[in-house]
């Protein structure tokens, strides 16, 4: 089975949600985003959701949301399958069903199929399901060390963070030496 996409930025679109208001797969930057594709008529996506349901709920305080976009034709089907399955994230769909525009920059051939983003917009996985998709994205967040960008009260060490940021050690050693106390980093 060959992947669609290779790793890299992820195709921009923009298409209406469920209310007919536009949204833009960039206006999630800065948050891990599934985009999954899927249909109120597919079986097989109908059977995942319910995986994707649990990975949204252990991982949405956690920097982490869904896109879900629809290959339906009909928006009340569409919203019917939103509602009984408890998709309580994002959706988007042009109701064009096979002909629709994101799958078709994403090269999908079939569904359920998803691509897993970084926070800069980059692709780091596609196709990924059950439980291989809480395993993916707890990985994807415990792989690196966070700061945030509000890591600390004290202007003066964030600035330094920033003029050396190559340098993990020194950035560890001033994340711990907080002159108001307040922990900067939680190591696992």
């Amino acid at each position: 089975w060959k992947k669609t996409l290779r790793p890299g930025k992820a195709p921009e679109f923009t298409m209406a949600d469920t209310t007919g208001k536009p949204v833009s797969l960039s206006s999630f930057k800065g948050k891990y985003v599934l985009v999954d594709f899927w249909a109120s008529w597919c079986r097989p996506c109908r059977l995942e959701n319910p995986n994707v349901v649990a990975t949204f709920n252990q991982f949405k305080d956690k920097n982490f949301t869904i896109l879900g976009v629809s290959l339906d034709t009909t928006h009340g089907a569409w919203m019917d399958a939103i509602h009984h399955d408890g998709l309580t994230w994002n959706h988007v769909s042009d109701l064009k069903g096979w002909n629709n525009e994101a799958a078709a920059k994403y090269g999908v051939q079939s569904i359920p199929y998803n691509f897993l983003m970084d926070p800069d917009g980059n692709i780091i996985a596609e196709d990924i399901t059950g439980k291989e998709l809480g395993e993916t994205l707890g990985n994807s967040l415990t792989s690196k060390t966070a700061f945030p960008e509000k890591w600390t009260c004290c202007p003066s060490r964030a600035a330094l963070l920033n003029v050396y940021p190559q340098h993990y050690l020194f950035k560890l050693a001033l994340l711990r030496t907080s002159a108001c106390g307040i922990p900067k980093v939680r190591l696992s």
